[in-house]
C-alpha cells in the first residue's frame, strides 16, 4: 500500500490525513510498515506524518484498533 507522491515520498495518500474514515487504513499502513505499536504511538506517528495537521483522538484510534482486531 505504498504510493509515490509528486515529491518522490512514498507513503499513504495525503487525503487519508484529511478524511477520518480512512483511519483504519492508515493504522494498517503504520502497523504493516513499523511493526507493533501502541495506540499512543499510532497517534504520535499520524501527527508526525501529517506535519501536525491531524492528531487523532484516542476516542477514534482505539475503537479503530478494536474493530481491526475483531477482523483478524
Amino acid at each position: 500500500m505504498h504510493y509515490e507522491h509528486a515529491h518522490g515520498h512514498f507513503g499513504p495518500p495525503p487525503q487519508w490525513f484529511i478524511k477520518r474514515r480512512g483511519l483504519k487504513y492508515l493504522v494498517l499502513y503504520l502497523l504493516n510498515n513499523k511493526g507493533p505499536m501502541t495506540g499512543a504511538q499510532i497517534i504520535d506517528e499520524i501527527e508526525r506524518l501529517s506535519m501536525g495537521f491531524w492528531r487523532p483522538s484516542p476516542g477514534s484510534v482505539y475503537p479503530a484498533l478494536m474493530s481491526l482486531r475483531k477482523r483478524v
